[in-house]
Order: C-alpha cells, then sequence, then structure tokens
C-alpha cells in the first residue's frame, strides 16, 4: 500500500504505511520503511541514515534479500559497524551479498563479484567474480550489459594469466541459484556519477557504469 502512495505522489500516506508495517514487524515493511527514512536524509529531509541502517538490519535478520543487499553496500562503505560476532566489516558484506544472491538477488551478485574482482572481504579471484557475473546475469541482473563487459575483460585478463576458469569452490552457490525473490517490488538503484548514459527497464533504472550502488526510492 505504501508504494501505491508513493507512486502517485502521496508522501504522507506513504510514509504512515511504511511506518505502521514497519512497526508491526513484517520485513518487507521494515526494509521499505528504511529506505523511506534513508531516502529522504539523502534529499535532506527529515530522515535518518542510522534509523534505517536498523530497519534494514532488523529485516535482513528476518531473511528479506533487499534489506541483506542494503545492510552490505551501507558494510562496504563504511556507514555500518559490523555485526556483533562478525570480525571483519568487509567480510560482514560479503556475507550479506551471498545471502540475497542465493535468493535470486541479481544484483547482490554482481556486487560480490566486485568483491572478488578487487579483493574486498575475500582474497581476489577473478575467476570467481567472473562466476558471479554470471551468476548476476542469470538471475536477472537489469544491466546485463556491462556485466558481459566485465566478463569480457575478465576472460582477456584469465587468458593472459593462464588462470583456469572454475566454479568458486568456498561455497554452494551454484546450488541455490534460482530460488526467487518472491515478491514484487519496484525501485531504483542508485550508482556513483561515472558515466551519463542509463539503462531502464520497467521496474529499475541503473547507470551504465557497474559500480555497487543502493537500493533508492
Amino acid at each position: 500500500m505504501g508504494f501505491l502512495h508513493y507512486r502517485v505522489g502521496n508522501d504522507t500516506a506513504a510514509r504512515d504505511a511504511f511506518r505502521a508495517a514497519a512497526v508491526a514487524g513484517d520485513p518487507a515493511g521494515m526494509f521499505s520503511w528504511g529506505l523511506m527514512l534513508e531516502s529522504e536524509a539523502l534529499r535532506d529531509l527529515p530522515g535518518s541514515i542510522a534509523e534505517a541502517a536498523r530497519y534494514y538490519w532488523l529485516s535482513a535478520l528476518q531473511g528479506f534479500a533487499l534489506a541483506q543487499f542494503q545492510v552490505a553496500v551501507m558494510l562496504e562503505q563504511g556507514e555500518v559497524e559490523a555485526d556483533f560476532d562478525a570480525a571483519d566489516r568487509l567480510v560482514n558484506a560479503v556475507s550479506y551479498y551471498r545471502a540475497a544472491g542465493r535468493q535470486g538477488l541479481g544484483l547482490a551478485w554482481n556486487n560480490l563479484a566486485f568483491c572478488y574482482l578487487e579483493g574486498c572481504g575475500v582474497e581476489q579471484s577473478l575467476s570467481s567474480a567472473r562466476w558471479y557475473f554470471r551468476e548476476a546475469i542469470a538471475d536477472g541482473y537489469v544491466d546485463h550489459v556491462d556485466a558481459e563487459r566485465e566478463i569480457a575483460r575478465l576472460d582477456a585478463r584469465i587468458a593472459a594469466d593462464q588462470v583456469l576458469i572454475a566454479v568458486p569452490d568456498s561455497d554452494s552457490d551454484s546450488e541455490t541459484r534460482g530460488i526467487g525473490l518472491g515478491y514484487d517490488f519496484s525501485c531504483s538503484v542508485m550508482f556513483p556519477d561515472t558515466e551519463s548514459s542509463e539503462s531502464e527497464s520497467e521496474d529499475a533504472v541503473v547507470r551504465a557504469d557497474p559500480q555497487r550502488g543502493r537500493i533508492v526510492l
């Protein structure tokens, strides 16, 4: 209901609906309320990044994929601290990306691919990065053209380095892809300004350069 209000420009009703769902403990509602708070804060309106992060975290703990992704982004960018039982913030981010990806969120696989590409929270592995870019495409990552471009670049680097292409053997992600998110969600994905061209789909808008971004209203 909140998104219906938001789409017709009734921000007050949307805010009330998101907050009510969050207070009721609904994981999708907590994520949506966090998204509202963060989006308002980014637009210099009443809102709180810290409070948004709290609701993302509560939603993520209940297994909500989009919340897990958003927590991972905030961990990677140093906006929140690692979970109490996690020794390292970046390793913690990787675990959330992986959890979201295993539920069919291609965007999470894309970000995880960049983690392997750059050695961020994991040991750098070009073959693993390539594999996760493929997973992102298979799970419907909207900006598949950029993922294909990264794969082509990796193929050239791997060929030059004579690295064996292999499925990552540290987990069983290949057996868990395609479970599906099980809900309908319409939003945008905001990336750092690197190129001006944009790619559009019915439910998401992303910039052409594949940098790790965050979901916004």
